[in-house]
């Protein structure tokens, strides 16, 4: 990250130093960039001279691109051997699809030797086995550095659904390294990737109590219990990973990131004296703990783990009454029902959404009927989590799916479509056609992609002769590219489409330049005051479009509609489900920064996707690295990111001279 501060700093000072000419090459650059040109030789005219920073702002216009068509170009640069604009070419390769041979062999020449662990980051960026198995087979030879770093790409590429029994057995060796900085590696990769069999390992692990290492394995043990079967011989083993989570609870002596996941852990355990751990939590002023704690009770069949859920009832927030109600919903039903229906009309829509699962939860047939009616309800958030419910119970069926599918809302529509992808047999072109006529780019782009590959499971003409009609209309590159993959695999003739220029949105008060290296900004919430840094020079579109949004009075008295533990709280949707957005969609600009506690980041539901919608880290998250716009950090209110809730409102935000 030095490296990437030096060449940030020269290349504002190079720029601040060009004349008029220099200054208009760099903007036809960006606008490159910006329009996500496929053209051949697109950039060779800026690389012809010895301009010190064009060949920098060519290389991570070619990254933020990501087409192979600007590999060559790249090539070329790597010969003039520069040590900082390899970095730059390196990072570039990672960002295009199926450029690890070319990393690969990178990572063997003793050329560049210096740039190995680069290489193994940018190789984290692929999804193919190959360059999994490839830096799996590596392993052994690395140094520790490497098999750190390697590690945690490999727990990238892996994905959160790998079954592969033979990579976790290599991988759980490494738990029992001499080395921190691998253990913590396979301790992460564990975190993402439960695995029974290695949890006496993770137990076992050199302990270096509240380090980042020690929260991955407490992640990744609370997440291995749930299905490891103890045998009689571990006795010992879990009574000392008990005592030592009960010991850190009643200390209250590590952040509360660690606290969650023993939490979590006390509940797996399954004593009644663990879960009276949880109890002093149901009044911690951190939300997540709150939660975890009444997750925990939950699990508890006694009289006294009911009683304490009941005692903080009626003082809790509308969340937190709505989880004790989910957990009272197996313990007493029939109390639980009189409770959902004493409060069905007060509250938040968050707190309605979790009387819903309540209903979910007890499976009766008054609750079944009654979950049936929120199908039929003007809020969008309540039918959706009406349909969800059901569908998990087995009470939804072909028709309730057709009327969301046709419903022209993309939530509902989008839900749908899972639905009936699960149940081929209901896939009808004409539903699906009809609905994807309901929708608009660039604002449903997301929708319509969803649209698409559920008509894919229908191989005949009539879709064929659809997808090259909408393949030729469309204004999405992010379409066009899944129509086309969709008719290479059943081997359908098209004329590929060259320089789709996607609409995307960039404010006209960008700093091409890149002078202005930050600015701050004011963002008023219902909990308190938080301060960010944007970074222009970093992400000068999403910061333009963010500052753009703000003058605007977009975000004033809009919600945090998501917030996960230990993970990120996200708003800046108009429509408060995740699903809105200003009406376009801005370029990506992925970039090194590191997702860190506090980052501010672009949501998207894929490449150039996103438009309003933010996130702020509530921890480290590498696996977002390269795959998201950094473009900001919390320089100050880092405490009120912990406490804010779904449904928390963003009173206000401003700039900050």
């Amino acid at each position: 990250m030095k490296v990437f501060t030096f060449l940030s700093v020269l290349l504002v000072f190079l720029i601040s130093c060009s004349g008029t000419d220099d200054k208009e090459q760099i903007k036809a650059i960006r606008q490159l960039e910006f329009q996500r040109s496929d053209e051949k030789g697109a950039f060779d005219k800026f690389i012809a001279d010895d301009h010190p920073a064009l060949p920098i702002l060519v290389v991570d216009a070619i990254a933020k691109i990501g087409y192979p068509v600007h590999v060559p170009v790249l090539l070329r640069l790597l010969e003039k051997k520069e040590p900082e604009l390899t970095e730059k070419i390196i990072f570039a390769l990672g960002q295009i699809t199926n450029q690890d041979s070319i990393l690969f062999s990178m990572l063997e020449n003793p050329q560049y030797h210096q740039f190995q662990n680069d290489i193994i980051t940018a190789l984290g960026c692929s999804k193919k086995k190959k360059v999994l198995l490839g830096l799996t087979d590596r392993l052994p030879a690395d140094t520790d550095s490497l098999k750190s770093t390697a590690i945690q790409s490999i727990s990238f590429i892996a994905g959160k659904n790998d079954k592969n029994p033979k990579l976790k057995s290599v991988l759980r060796n490494y738990l029992k390294s001499d080395s921190k900085i691998v253990r913590e590696a396979a301790a992460y990769f564990f975190s993402r990737h439960p695995y029974s069999p290695g949890l006496p390992d993770l137990i076992r692990m050199p302990l270096d109590t509240g380090s980042l290492a020690d929260k991955y394995r407490l992640k990744a043990i609370s997440r291995s219990l749930v299905s490891y079967y103890r045998q009689p011989s571990d006795s010992a083993l879990f009574d000392t990973l008990y005592q030592r989570v009960v010991t850190d609870l009643e200390e209250n002596h590590l952040d509360w990131h660690h606290q969650l996941y023993e939490l979590a852990i006390l509940k797996a355990f399954e004593k009644e004296s663990g879960y009276l751990q949880a109890i002093p939590y149901l009044k911690n002023r951190n939300p997540h703990l709150r939660k975890a704690a009444i997750e925990t009770l939950s699990a508890s069949d006694s009289l006294e783990a009911k009683n304490a859920l009941l005692r903080v009832y009626p003082d809790a927030s509308w969340a937190d009454k709505g989880y004790i109600i989910i957990a009272l919903s197996q313990k007493s039903p029939d109390m639980t029902y009189s409770l959902i229906q004493q409060n069905l009309d007060k509250g938040d829509v968050y707190f309605k959404q979790l009387l819903l699962r309540s209903l979910a939860e007890i499976r009766n047939r008054m609750s079944i009927n009654q979950l049936k009616q929120f199908l039929q309800v003007p809020n969008t958030r309540l039918r959706y989590t009406a349909f969800e419910e059901l569908w998990k119970l087995r009470y939804i069926g072909y028709q309730q799916s057709r009327d969301f599918l046709l419903s022209g809302d993309p939530a509902l529509s989008t839900l749908a479509a899972g639905w009936i992808s699960e149940h081929s047999e209901w896939v009808k072109s004409e539903d699906i056609t009809s609905a994807y006529a309901l929708f608009k780019e660039p604002a449903d782009v997301e929708v319509k992609c969803e649209l698409l590959n559920l008509l894919s499971k229908l191989q005949d003409a009539e879709t064929d002769t659809f997808f090259a009609k909408t393949y030729r209309k469309t204004t999405s590159s992010h379409i066009a590219r899944q129509i086309e993959e969709i008719l290479l695999e059943r081997d359908v003739p098209l004329d590929l489409r060259k320089n789709l220029q996607s609409k995307l949105h960039v404010p006209d008060s960008i700093d091409y330049d890149g002078n202005q290296e930050t600015i701050n900004v004011l963002l008023v919430t219902a909990k308190g005051e938080i301060v960010l840094q944007l970074y222009p020079a970093v992400a000068p579109a999403t910061a333009a479009n963010f500052v753009e949004l703000i003058k605007k009075g977009f975000y004033d008295n809009l919600t945090f509609h998501r917030v996960v533990s230990d993970f990120v709280i996200q708003g800046g949707d108009p429509r408060g489900d995740g699903w809105g957005g200003p009406g376009y969609t801005i370029p990506c600009e992925y970039n090194e920064k590191p997702f860190l506690r506090g980052t501010l980041g672009m949501a998207t539901s894929g490449k150039d996707t996103g438009g309003s919608q933010f996130f702020i880290c509530l921890s480290d998250q590498p696996h977002l690295n390269r795959h998201y716009t950094v473009f900001g950090q919390v320089i100050k209110g880092g405490e009120i990111i912990d406490i804010i809730e779904i449904d928390d409102t963003i009173k206000q935000m401003t700039l900050l001279k």
